[in-house]
């Protein structure tokens, strides 16, 4: 069979020799696979924490709305009462378990009660595909209306009048690639956007205010905005912000100003706001440079990752280029004057808001305008359960409103590292340790380095209660946040894309030889984890050092970029050529044929390896894996240490229902702990 397979057959499903790989694939996973001790670890999962939890209520409009999920349930039943009311008036308006005993999967793509609270729109996925419909619930009635929208992205928004909402649909590509005016009951629909530019996707919103609908146009690196007024959805759209290359904006809207987070100064980042009268409400015409009045310029050493506005408070998220690490500064929000100008803020009242740990992450959470002086957030570190506080933004102390409950677990027990790892031409890659205190101090232990590195997303810190599963076997967890993702700065981003791409796995190998150099692990007790593109960043780590890595564990892995990015009718390779580059180019091909996990493969003895897929993925492929993974298994010259495949039915995300999601994750703690030369546990749960 080996000779026999033609690697292009794998790319049809129903090709006898995909069959095949998939079934020997499945029969050597379940041949191989310590059942006992996936047993063990799932029982550890449930245990953790409470089955049964409420989340915490937030206002929206005339209710208070709030989701529950029972001890035994996969899924959640949401709840609300009136805001005059309590508590005890509240009624369940939807039960998604009811949705779920219909289907095999099921995602909530987006979930929205109307502005007058009298109906729920909602986007279900019910293959993994990300291919939604859209179906309406009268909540006076609890009916569900004999309408709906099928094949649409799954992201919309309602009007003011409660009746019209915009949703967007797909292009063969699965792009988002216009926007529809729908009234809800009416069979017709009306196009109000069509994007043609082919990397350019679009994704919908409504300003805090909502006084306005969103449109944003977006690609890798560029946004577009334009504006509906949420009162007046059948009026022409208005451009707010038009695109620029590599310019990228994030907008909301206060009393009489839009107020805008834009990189068109600096990457690092301004704040700026322009007067309502400012638009073009007639017409395509956007507002020119000069019409805006920034409110907080550009910082060297500082990025504006985020903000929220309140009537008299301006929230700041500020991100660190020397260290990665991120702070929220709560600054005074003044009124503009007579001539509709805004004094700069934070005159009188600027603070940084205080945490119990230095390497943590703290979120601002959606909150209703205005906020009465309170805002939302949600904090969480290595060590720290996720806790949900209300900040009292003019004292800067905190009420802890819910905070995440995990049995049988001390904080104080585990040990945090912040290390700077000198990367190959002198950068200074953020590596995040955590592990239990004696461990950390000792050394010498089984250690896992966790990596993504791409599209500029950030691996700030996080807890979770499945690590400790880990953590209590005596392991060090790593996360190493290389380039490519935007821990320091945009700067470390485009130092980890297209051309420059190679520096993400110049940084991993830096991480792992500096572990190994301070002696907290060894080669063999060394694994390396990381999904998607981080399971790319894992791959072609991988084929440059196997020697120095025990086990590594990828989970839907984009090992195939090459066949990918040169094939553009495939789902999103369009728009992935600002990440990645456009192997038309010959210096992005040679590139690409150096890195490539699949065509990179070296011949010598390669670690124990663990790789996922799913044959509904639309984002990485199954066939990508499945070619991977018979490359590895014909390449292979050690019985011992034949590769695993482990493929699923879903999508890109892997199960939706809780307890399948808690038995994935166990078969995944159980391939790194099994393949280990030594773990042992240090404590239970």
């Amino acid at each position: 069979m080996h000779q026999a397979t033609q690697i292009s057959d794998l790319e049809n499903a129903a090709h006898p020799t995909t069959q095949q790989w998939l079934s020997l694939a499945q029969q050597h996973f379940e041949s191989s696979r310590p059942k006992t001790l996936e047993d063990t670890l799932y029982t550890e999962l449930c245990a953790r924490q409470p089955l049964a939890d409420q989340s915490t209520p937030s206002r929206d409009g005339d209710w208070i709305y709030f989701s529950r999920i029972g001890e035994n349930d996969d899924y959640p039943t949401y709840w609300r009462y009136p805001a005059a009311g309590s508590a005890d008036q509240a009624q369940c308006f939807l039960d998604v378990r009811q949705l779920a005993a219909q289907h095999r999967y099921l995602d909530i793509g987006n979930m929205e009660t109307s502005p007058d609270g009298m109906k729920l729109a909602i986007s279900l996925d019910t293959r993994g595909d990300e291919h939604y419909c859209l179906q309406i619930l009268d909540l006076e009635t609890q009916r569900w209306l004999d309408w709906s929208i099928d094949d649409m992205s799954g992201d919309f928004v309602w009007a003011g009048d409660s009746q019209t909402l915009l949703i967007t649909q797909l292009d063969d590509r699965m792009r988002p690639d216009s926007v529809w005016r729908h009234q809800v009951g009416q069979p017709e629909a009306h196009c109000i956007y069509q994007e043609t530019t082919r990397h350019f996707w679009l994704s919908l919103g409504r300003t805090l205010s909502r006084q306005w609908l969103l449109i944003e146009a977006s690609s890798k690196t560029s946004t577009e905005v334009h504006l509906l007024p949420a009162e007046q959805p059948d009026s022409p759209l208005c451009c707010l912000w038009p695109r620029q290359t590599d310019v990228e904006i994030s907008v909301n809207h206060q009393g009489q100003h839009f107020i805008v987070l834009s990189n068109h100064l600096a990457r690092s980042c301004s704040l700026h706001a322009l007067p309502e009268q400012a638009l073009h409400l007639e017409g395509q015409q956007a507002p020119t440079l000069k019409d805006w009045q920034t409110i907080i310029a550009p910082q060297d050493d500082i990025t504006l990752d985020g903000f929220q506005l309140h009537p008299e408070h301006l929230l700041i998220e500020e991100r660190s280029h020397l260290t990665g690490l991120c702070r929220l500064k709560v600054m005074d929000w003044p009124k503009a004057n007579q001539q509709g100008h805004i004094p700069a803020p934070g005159q009188s009242l600027n603070y940084v808001v205080k945490t119990p740990d230095d390497l943590c992450s703290l979120d601002i959470l959606p909150s209703e305008y205005p906020a009465n002086g309170q805002a939302r957030l949600v904090f969480e570190s290595l060590r720290h359960p996720a806790e949900t506080w209300s900040l009292s933004l003019d004292s800067g102390n905190h009420q802890v409103l819910k905070q995440q409950q995990v049995h049988n677990f001390d904080s104080a027990a585990l040990s945090t590292r912040y290390c700077s790892v000198l990367s190959s031409d002198g950068a200074e890659v953020p590596l995040l340790l955590v592990a239990r205190r004696e461990v950390l101090e000792n050394g010498h232990a089984p250690l896992v380095i966790y990596g993504y590195g791409a599209y500029g997303d950030c691996l700030d810190p996080w807890f979770s209660s499945a690590r400790l599963s880990l953590l209590d076997r005596g392991w060090i967890y790593a996360i190493a946040q290389v380039r490519g993702g935007s821990e320091k700065g945009d700067q470390w981003y485009q130092a980890g894309r297209q051309q420059h791409k190679p520096h993400s796995f110049d940084d991993l190998e830096a991480c792992i030889r500096y572990v190994l150099e301070e002696k907290l692990t060894s080669p063999a007790q060394l694994a390396l984890w990381g999904g998607s593109a981080g399971g790319l960043l894992v791959g072609a780590t991988l084929n440059r050092c196997p020697e120095l890595i025990g086990t590594a564990l990828m989970e839907v892995p984009f090992v195939d970029c090459l066949r990918a990015m040169q094939d553009p009718s495939l789902p999103l390779t369009e728009e992935e050529y600002e990440e990645w580059g456009n192997p038309s180019d010959p210096d992005i091909l040679a590139l690409m044929q150096q890195y490539d996990p699949i065509n990179n493969l070296p011949q010598t003895r390669l670690p124990e390896v663990l790789m996922t897929t799913g044959l509904n993925d639309p984002r990485v492929p199954y066939w990508q894996v499945l070619k991977y993974y018979v490359q590895w298994w014909t390449q292979n010259t050690d019985p011992q240490r034949e590769p695993l495949l482990y493929c699923q039915d879903e999508g890109h995300s892997g199960a939706s229902a809780r307890f399948e999601g808690f038995r994935e994750t166990a078969r995944l703690l159980t391939f790194l702990i099994h393949h280990q030369p030594s773990s042992t546990t240090v404590s239970t749960s």
